[in-house]
């Protein structure tokens, strides 16, 4: 119940009671100026106002419990203090008790009056910059110029109606009030200045009740010499007024945090009122020594006032100085910083656009440098730039071998090397950058395309030395895209050019440089929609399995069938399979097309063979991308577990490369297939680099000759003696050998001659569906069976 009575006073006090109170206190100050002088319900509206500040700070205290600052209960014990007495003082004069002037009520109110000061004077050494040399300040300067002004209400207002037997009592308190009343209209417009909260609500809210209280005093002061004062009067208003501001503002906001409002930028004053904060006080310093001048009569009086004012500036100048000497300590301080910030910052740079291993720039140098090159190319050819800039790309080639072999410290070594020599190759005429593991950027401002060429062919030559590392001589070679851009380029496209005409000229071999042209471009975009269509081919039904015979040249039957994936995109027709595997491996999505292509050819498998004497057994091609996934192996299981097919009739073909793969992935793939039973082919036999122990110690029960090998049994430079030595070498590790891409009948007798097992080709038979197949002469009939089932439906 606590916390919600805590939480309801400080949702009043965070505005909503600021209109009610202000609506109290004015109806109070209006009431007593209109209702009968001396009654009770003027009296009852003179305690309404002089209670509201005790009251609402009593309320804003309460609310922050143990987080009220003492300076707030400062603010609350002075204004009920205030409130008790002047309740006190006007009870008395309302009953017809006169009270003796001076007395202690006057004490009381000179305490009051100097706890308001100190309150001011600590709010605004929290409120200012300079703390407490700013309040100190404050004191001084309010001291001096209340010294000025008492000395003026003293001559022109006091002093002339003053009473010649006037004790000197008197005389102190009637010139106290005004004096205190000065000293705390000071100190509030020097918060109010130093906090920025001036001409804000709650500035001009503070500056009404220490207004107020000031005009209401000097009146007082005047009017207790002339023996008139009226307790029922304005001047008692004016202090009512100033109690109602007083509440008002602490109702709006906690007084105790002025610099909460104050603006977030520091508030900045110009020359002139630096200038002036120093010049007005020695001015107000000299205006009682004025006022002895023109008035000897009170020469004595003016002297002892200007005196104490000048130790006032003198003890000012002391603070001063004193302030001085700090600030010059702080200024050394702040310089031994300033310096090491710029060190730092030099260094933060540095690390930003240099990169840590090779010291070379890194992309965000490289880009803004390219930047700053085509917006000086874009200023004309008169430039010392030139006109156009030329961009190089470079990677290593196989730098992942020696990474891999070696280590990566070496491949950081060679990095570093190679970094070197490029900076020698451009010798300070561009900028070289490492743009991310070992790709570089060169960077020609005024390079043309004849010149850029010429550094990227250098730069080749550079590379293509041997390096000398750690002992150990490497070598390496860099492929380079060359990219020249006029006035207007673009910093992204000219990068993408140039890495474009890169992967061209890696496509080409190694240590080769292309030039970018459109067609590089082109290329890149339908490559890029292509791969984004074929992303959800499967689950569009684009997709088809179409089957090629395998033809058994011993029986003249055919022996199995091979599954080739065909894509009918609705809007492009057919799209070859060459156009749109290698896009697919690229992507990865070789493997969810795997799958489904695999799912397929087992199901079609089933139905083929369902009313065969003898089974088709069904061949489906494996990508490296399938095999080096861990999961392959459980794929194949579940597509012969779902489909029904005996795994003796699936054969997966497998590259080269991957039989030549000795990875701990790969290895353990090849054995969970053998271990299911599955027979592997190695497709294109002959046309890579097959090491012959090692295709003796794999599971392989086939071996499919390259087509190129095959084609080439019909030119004059014959590949006979190599599909001899292939089949031979078939019959002798207990192989079948099998012949595709047979397209001429001089093609299929010479592998007859030769004694190889099977063959397939156009001139057998196109890739066709499978009812196709099914209707093929050497086939008997049979039914096709619909193997749509939910694992499928799940793939596509």
């Amino acid at each position: 119940m606590h916390w919600r009575r805590e939480r309801t006073m400080l949702g009043l006090l965070g505005g909503r009671l600021e209109r009610p109170v202000a609506l109290v206190g004015v109806l109070a100050v209006a009431a007593f100026l209109v209702l009968p002088a001396g009654g009770a319900a003027q009296t009852v509206a003179a305690t309404v106002a002089f209670a509201l500040p005790p009251a609402v700070l009593g309320l804003r205290v309460r609310s922050l419990r143990g987080a009220a600052h003492p300076r707030l209960r400062l603010l609350l014990g002075a204004s009920t203090t205030y409130g008790l007495a002047m309740g006190a003082w006007y009870l008395a004069l309302a009953v017809g008790h006169p009270i003796a002037f001076p007395s202690g009520l006057d004490l009381v109110f000179f305490a009051v009056f100097s706890c308001y000061i100190t309150f001011l004077a600590l709010v605004l050494r929290d409120s200012s910059p300079t703390g407490a040399l700013e309040s100190r300040l404050a004191l001084v300067d309010s001291m001096i110029l209340t010294t000025a002004a008492c000395a003026v209400i003293w001559v022109a207002l006091i002093q002339p109606a003053l009473p010649g037997d006037a004790s000197v009592f008197a005389t102190i308190a009637t010139l106290a009030y005004p004096g205190f009343a000065l000293a705390m209209v000071m100190v509030a417009v020097r918060l109010l200045v130093a906090s920025g909260t001036l001409f804000s609500r709650s500035g001009l809210l503070l500056m009404l009740w220490v207004g107020a209280e000031a005009c209401g005093d000097i009146v007082y002061g005047r009017q207790m010499t002339t023996g008139d004062f009226d307790y029922a009067s304005a001047v008692t208003a004016s202090w009512l007024l100033g109690c109602v501001a007083l509440a008002t503002l602490v109702a709006r906001q906690d007084p105790s945090q002025v610099r909460s409002v104050a603006p977030r930028r520091p508030v900045r004053h110009g020359r002139l009122w630096t200038s002036m904060r120093q010049v007005i006080p020695l001015a107000a310093a000299l205006v009682p020594f004025a006022l002895a001048l023109l008035d000897p009569d009170h020469a004595g009086a003016m002297v002892v006032g200007g005196l104490v004012s000048f130790s006032l500036v003198t003890w000012r100048a002391g603070m001063l100085q004193g302030d001085l000497k700090d600030e010059r300590q702080l200024t050394a301080q702040l310089d031994r910083a300033v310096d090491e910030l710029a060190a730092q910052r030099d260094e933060l740079e540095h690390l930003a656009f240099s990169d840590p291993l090779t010291g070379l720039a890194n992309r965000a140098r490289f880009t803004e440098d390219l930047e700053a090159a085509l917006t000086s190319a874009s200023r004309g050819p008169g430039t010392a730039a030139g006109p156009t800039v030329g961009v190089l790309m470079l990677d290593l080639d196989d730098f992942k071998v020696v990474n891999d072999s070696l280590g990566h410290g070496s491949g950081d070594a060679l990095l570093i090397a190679v970094a070197g020599r490029l900076e020698a190759v451009v010798a300070g005429r561009g900028t070289v950058a490492r743009l991310g593991g070992d790709e570089f950027g060169v960077l020609l401002p005024g390079a043309t395309t004849e010149s850029g060429v010429a550094v990227a062919r250098r730069v080749v030559d550079a590379l293509a030395q041997p390096f000398g590392l750690e002992g150990r001589v490497l070598h390496t070679a860099a492929s380079v895209g060359v990219a020249v851009v006029g006035p207007g380029g673009d910093v992204q496209a000219v990068m993408r050019d140039a890495d474009l005409a890169m992967y061209a000229a890696k496509a080409v071999s190694s240590g080769t440089v292309r030039v970018f042209e459109a067609p590089l471009l082109e290329r890149a975009q339908a490559r890029l929609e292509l791969e984004s269509h074929l992303r959800g081919a499967v689950a569009r039904s684009e997709l088809v399995v179409e089957y090629q015979p395998i033809l058994d040249l011993r029986t003249g039957e055919v022996a199995s069938m091979e599954a080739l994936v065909r894509w009918h995109h609705p809007a492009w027709g057919v799209v070859p399979p060459d156009r749109f595997i290698p896009a697919a491996e690229s992507t990865g999505t070789i493997v969810g097309i795997g799958e489904w292509v695999l799912r397929r050819a087992c199901y079609d498998a089933v139905s083929v063979n369902r009313d065969r004497v003898r089974p088709l057994s069904v061949t489906v091609n494996v990508s490296v991308r399938q095999a080096q996934d861990a999961g392959f192996a459980q794929t194949v299981q579940r597509a012969l577990t779902d489909s029904g097919l005996p795994p003796g009739r699936l054969v997966l073909e497998v590259t080269e490369s991957l039989v030549m793969d000795s990875s701990p992935t790969a290895a353990a793939t090849i054995a969970e297939l053998q271990r299911l039973g599955v027979r592997l082919s190695i497709d294109d036999f002959g046309a890579g680099h097959s090491s012959l122990a090692r295709v003796r110690a794999l599971p392989v029960r086939e071996l499919k000759i390259d087509g190129e090998l095959v084609r080439q049994l019909s030119d004059a430079a014959s590949s006979r003696p190599i599909v001899t030595a292939i089949i031979a070498m078939g019959r002798a590790l207990d192989l079948a050998v099998i012949a595709e891409g047979v397209e001429e009948e001089d093609q299929l007798d010479a592998l007859r001659e030769l004694g190889c097992d099977m063959v397939q080709g156009y001139l057998l038979a196109r890739p066709a569906p499978l009812a196709a197949i099914a209707r093929d002469r050497r086939l008997p009939p049979l039914a096709v069976l619909d193997v749509e089932g939910t694992a499928i439906q799940r793939l596509g």
